[in-house]
């Protein structure tokens, strides 16, 4: 069941990798997406709900603040993945 508590995050994965990383404000609106690109395996950004997926152009540059939390949402995984 779905808590709907303030800025919450969701985190997709596939297999044993991250694909997405879903952030929610206190609006309980989606604020940002930070996708891992299917071609490349490069991490990349998305405001809001609506966003195109073809074209480098389209995507948005990761800040300071979003590598951190891609590196330690990673750390959380790949840690919780070799202890189970």
């Amino acid at each position: 069941m779905e808590t709907k508590t303030k800025c919450r995050v969701y985190v997709k994965t596939g297999g044993n990798d991250l694909l997405r990383i879903i952030r929610f404000g206190d609006d309980n609106k989606r604020n940002t997406v930070l996708e891992r690109d299917k071609r490349t395996g490069n991490w990349h950004k998305h405001i809001g709900y609506l966003h195109a997926e073809h074209g480098q152009e389209r995507h948005l540059e990761l800040s300071n603040e979003d590598r951190k939390n891609i590196d330690r949402i990673s750390r959380l995984w790949y840690d919780w993945l070799n202890k189970a």
